[in-house]
């Protein structure tokens, strides 16, 4: 279920990336505001998934951390500021493609860097070579 958000969060990215270069037609904000919402509808995918699957513990403290908020509503204002210019030609489309594509980022640094975490040993016991003894894995030697 990630492969969406990641095509979806690079779509918003690069759509967001070229509007804060300048570009503020009105194709180009109905593109970005379409990948944005694709973005909305795989993240909350992604969540129920995560939920769904028993996800461990530190995995969904992690998305709903502090700096993870803030990303939220970076991307949320984004969506809201490309929406704006698309009734009121200002900077306003430039300011969303900044938002859009920095909240992106940070979405996937979260993926990368802190909301991988493991479910602890598979292994009960270690594996033994030559003639040493095998002993019983605890979860908090990991």
């Amino acid at each position: 279920e990630i492969v969406p958000l990641i095509i979806a969060t690079g779509l918003a990215e690069g759509a967001g990336a070229y509007l804060a270069l300048g570009e503020s037609s009105t194709i180009w904000l109905a593109a970005a505001l379409s990948a944005g919402l694709a973005r909305e509808g795989a993240w909350r995918a992604y969540r129920r998934g995560l939920l769904d699957s028993k996800a461990p513990t530190g995995t969904l403290e992690c998305f709903n951390s502090p700096t993870a908020n803030a990303l939220r509503a970076a991307q949320l204002a984004g969506l809201i500021l490309i929406l704006a210019a698309l009734a009121v030609p200002m900077p306003l489309a430039a300011l969303g493609g900044v938002l859009a594509a920095v909240s992106g980022w940070g979405i996937k640094a979260i993926l990368v860097t802190r909301a991988a975490f493991t479910r602890g040993p598979l292994i009960t016991r270690t594996p033994v070579r030559g003639r040493g003894i095998s002993r019983t894995v605890d979860v908090r030697d990991c």
